[in-house]
C-alpha cells in the first residue's frame, strides 16, 4: 500500500511539473525521459561492473546505482542542452497545447515510475520492502510500470534496434534480456525449436532470487544458470 502511494505521488508530481513547461517542453522532457531510460537499461550492468572494482562496499548496491545515475545524468543533461538549443516556446493552437502538454507529461510520469521500480528490482532490500511486488501489479493491484518497461525494452532490442549474432552456427538476436531455453537447460527434444533460439526472459526472477538470498542469507534458488550478482551473462 506504501508503495503505491508512493508511486502515485511520484506520477502526479512529475506529470504537473512536466506539463506546466507548456507543450514544446513537455515533449521534449518525455523523449528525453524517454531515451535516457533506454540506455541506463543498456549499460547500467557495465557500470555496475566497474564499481564493483572500485569498492566492495557497493557489492549487490552498484546495479541500482549505475541505472539510476546513467538516468538521472542523462534526464537532467539533456533537458539542460534542450533548453540552450531550442530557448523559446513553440506556439501551437490552444487545444492542441493542452491536449500535447498532458499526455507528453502523463507519459513523461509513467516512464519514470517505471524506470524507478525497474532499479527498485535491483536493490538489496528485502522482497517486498513497503509493499513492492516484484511479480504483480504495484498501484492499487491495476497496472505494472515496471513490467510494461522491460517488455518494452525487450521488444525494441528484439525489433527495431535488434543485433544479430551467430551462436553454433545459426543466427540469433542479441537481446536485452536475451536469456534462452538452452542457458535454463531446456532439452531440445522439449521444444519445437532449437533452445538458443526460445527466449525466456529473467530479470525479475534473477534479482528477486538474489533479494530473497540477501533476505534470508541462504542460497539462491538453484534454477540454472545461477548468477549471485543477479545480471546477465552477456552485455547488451
Amino acid at each position: 500500500m506504501i508503495i503505491d502511494l508512493i508511486l502515485v505521488a511520484i506520477f502526479l508530481g512529475v506529470t504537473w511539473c512536466v506539463a506546466s513547461g507548456g507543450a514544446s517542453e513537455a515533449a521534449m522532457t518525455y523523449f528525453t525521459v524517454l531515451f535516457a531510460g533506454i540506455i541506463s537499461m543498456n549499460y547500467f550492468e557495465p557500470l555496475a561492473q566497474f564499481l564493483d572494482s572500485m569498492s566492495v562496499q557497493l557489492k549487490y548496491r552498484s546495479d541500482m546505482i549505475a541505472m539510476l545515475l546513467i538516468f538521472g545524468g542523462l534526464v537532467f543533461g539533456g533537458r539542460a542542452l534542450s533548453e540552450t538549443l531550442a530557448p523559446r516556446f513553440i506556439h501551437v493552437h490552444g487545444y492542441a497545447h493542452e491536449a500535447v502538454r498532458w499526455l507528453c507529461a502523463s507519459a513523461t510520469g509513467f516512464v519514470t515510475i517505471g524506470v524507478l521500480l525497474t532499479a527498485l528490482h535491483t536493490a538489496p532490500m528485502p522482497l517486498a520492502p513497503l509493499g513492492f511486488r516484484p511479480g504483480g501489479n504495484n498501484i492499487f493491484d491495476a497496472v505494472a510500470p515496471d513490467r510494461y518497461w522491460l517488455g518494452f525494452t525487450q521488444y525494441i532490442t528484439e525489433k527495431p534496434f535488434s543485433r544479430r549474432r551467430f551462436i553454433n552456427g545459426e543466427v540469433s538476436t542479441h537481446l536485452f534480456d536475451g536469456r534462452t531455453a538452452a542457458d535454463w537447460g531446456v532439452p531440445a527434444d522439449a521444444v519445437d525449436r532449437p533452445p538458443h533460439q526460445i527466449v525466456m526472459p529473467s530479470f525479475i526472477i534473477r534479482y528477486r532470487d538474489r533479494r530473497q538470498m540477501l533476505q534470508t542469507q541462504g542460497a539462491v534458488t538453484n534454477a540454472p544458470p545461477k548468477e549471485s550478482s543477479g545480471r546477465r551473462t552477456t552485455d547488451f
